[in-house]
Parts: structure tokens; sequence; C-alpha cells
């Protein structure tokens, strides 16, 4: 009997998703570079081998002062015409182009999972000093 509930996975589902366990590979199998910004009030995330590649979701963490758990999540559908991806992550939060950095930020740790073009999905990680 249908009780009117939607089939599909719940949000808690959903969630889950995100924390599964996927093949890992090394950041220097897809290119991934993380850079300070000179102020150190960003990381630069460039990836530079994108081949079989269709789109990566990121996650940067780290701790702000006080111990704050903090984060930047994104994600980028890669074309083929891209050679390289750039992004900023900016360790803060900016509103109608006033920006407040997180203070105290030591150590940032990048997850990225790869969905390639033929479905199979990877994972890899990299942690940077500031």
């Amino acid at each position: 009997v249908n009780s009117g509930r939607i089939e599909g996975p719940s949000e808690i589902e959903k969630a889950q998703i995100k924390e599964e366990e996927y093949k890992s590979v090394d950041p220097s199998e897809i290119g991934l570079t993380l850079t300070a910004r000179v102020d150190k009030k960003a990381v630069i995330m460039e990836i530079s081998k994108l081949s079989g590649i269709q789109m990566i979701d990121y996650e940067l963490s780290y701790l702000a002062k006080g111990d704050i758990p903090r984060g930047v999540i994104g994600s980028v559908e890669v074309k083929s015409t891209d050679k390289k991806i750039s992004r900023e992550l900016l360790l803060g939060t900016c509103s109608r182009n006033v920006c407040k950095y997180d203070e105290g930020v030591t150590e940032v740790t990048l997850v990225a999972k790869i969905t390639k073009t033929d479905g199979t999905i990877l994972q890899t990680e990299k942690k940077l000093t500031l």
C-alpha cells in the first residue's frame, strides 16, 4: 500500500551519501595543488589533469581562532575545453563586497570527489599548512 510517501533517498540518506568511501587517488593524479594567497586569507585550488573528469565536488575544512570548525564547499563542472581549473577559496565570509576573514587558521584540508566521464567516482585529499 502506497501511503503517499515518495520513494527515494531521504534527506538523511542524501547526507550519508557524502560520507561514502570512494577509491582514493593521490592528488598528483589529477594535478591538484593548494597554495596560500600571499595574505593567507584565501587558498588557491588548481587542478591541471582534467582528462576524463566530468565533475569535481570539493570541501575545504579548517579550524578558525578558538577551534571553531569552518569550511568552504563547492563544485566545478568540467568542460571538454578546460585545460586547468583554478578557484580562490576564501577563509571567511563576504556579503555585499564586505569580507570578514577567519583568524588563527594554521592548516586547511581539501577533500575532492572526482566524477569521471565513465561514472567512476574517486576521492583525493590534500592538506596545506599556512
